[in-house]
């Protein structure tokens, strides 16, 4: 059991430093009943939603659905392709952090950084970063901290503080808000925030009871592969017990000889209904929905095959512009945060709304007969050369 602090939780005792204790439960139970301790869940600590069966979908357990674990990689693929911009007003800035935004820790590439962050907030909820600075106090690196070993909570002088367990091999250490940078992707009012999965529990929790429940029906529902019938009368219950066991100990695929009393009519049980198809497909879409996730980027999907062009690139949009920037401006003020305040963080997100070379064309087509730009700038921004317009 952790307590914190001690000087908090454990009066009287002469403790002065802040730092977590780790105590065994029979010490707990002892202090707990003298009213020393508490048991109850840290403040501020939003609990994990439950059921109606008050069962509990660990991230762990939910990406092993294939919508989840689709959902959540379209998602950190998206995000991870934009590169990352220091901006002073609306204008590009030449600033000393200019190398801690494009590889925040070095140990990584920025794509894998920004595909930790994204998937912890998409399966999570939330995001620590843990804030390592230089010797002017400047940030520069920003390590990616499990978020299963991270504790916000409020000292007695109602400063937020981060309990890290197992950090660099050490016991549990305690570390102030600037040293600890806490992304959330949908935050109600408490010390930590929600993911799809811990807001949707109820959704979550059919999705696996569903496939647990095809799994159980094809293996253990007692449904026979077949009947064999005796066409004449007289036979008993024992020899019935005995062609039965014949029967079963020949393995499945062997040819079997049966005389001519006998008629076996076997048991067809369709894949779709074996499978509960019909109602997976709707709990795959449930889910897709959940993530923010349109059909045409949901491959598998019936109505994914109908969409025209137009329709998927406004679903495209709509996903970036209300999805997607949900993790992005989280990520974007975060960074925020570690910069001047006269500089700001974007992501660029010319990979994720680039058109076809078609729309593309038009539209410099219709700016240049405008006079919005030149043909040059045009080619510029088609990185093509000069020798393109010869």
């Amino acid at each position: 059991m952790i307590v914190k602090p001690p000087r908090h939780h454990l009066p009287g005792l002469g403790y002065a430093s802040t730092r977590p204790v780790t105590i065994g439960p029979m010490i707990a139970r002892v202090l707990g009943g003298l009213g020393l301790v508490r048991s109850d869940p840290l403040p501020g600590v939003i609990p994990p939603a439950r059921s109606d069966d008050a069962t509990i979908v660990s991230p762990a357990s939910a990406s092993r659905i294939g919508a989840v674990f689709s959902a959540v990689t379209i998602i950190a693929t998206a995000v991870e392709q934009c590169s990352l911009d220091i901006e002073r007003g609306d204008q590009l800035a030449d600033s000393k952090q200019a190398r801690l935004i494009a590889r925040p820790d070095p140990e990584m590439s920025r794509s894998g950084w920004l595909h930790l962050v994204t998937t912890a907030l998409a399966l999570r909820g939330n995001a620590y970063l843990r804030v390592y600075r230089a010797a002017t106090g400047a940030p520069s690196v920003l390590r990616f901290l499990h978020p299963d070993k991270v504790i916000p909570y409020r000292d007695k002088h109602g400063n937020k503080r981060f309990q890290v367990s197992g950090e660099n091999g050490l016991t549990p250490a305690s570390h102030a808000s600037g040293d600890i940078l806490h992304l959330g992707l949908l935050w109600t009012g408490g010390m930590t925030a929600l993911g799809p999965i811990q807001a949707a529990q109820d959704e979550i929790s059919t999705a696996q009871g569903l496939a647990k429940a095809s799994r159980t029906w094809i293996s253990q529902s007692g449904m026979p592969s077949g009947v064999l019938r005796h066409t004449q009368r007289g036979l008993t219950q024992e020899q019935a017990d005995q062609i039965s066991e014949k029967w079963d100990t020949k393995p499945a695929g062997r040819t079997r000889v049966i005389g001519a009393d006998y008629e076996y009519t076997p048991v067809a049980l369709s894949a779709r209904d074996a499978q509960y198809l019909e109602t997976r497909r709707y709990s795959r879409t449930e889910i897709y929905d959940l993530f923010g996730i349109p059909a045409s980027l949901a491959l598998g999907l019936d109505n994914a095959g109908s969409s025209t062009y137009a329709n998927v690139e406004q679903d495209w949009l709509g996903f970036v512009r209300f999805r997607l920037m949900r993790y992005m401006r989280e990520i974007e003020e975060g960074l925020g945060q570690l910069l001047p305040s006269t500089q700001q963080v974007r992501f660029n997100l010319a990979s994720l709304l680039r058109s076809d070379a078609r729309s593309r064309m038009e539209v410099h087509k219709l700016a240049i007969e405008a006079g919005i730009y030149t043909p040059a700038y045009a080619r510029t921004l088609e990185h093509l050369p000069e020798e393109a317009a010869q």
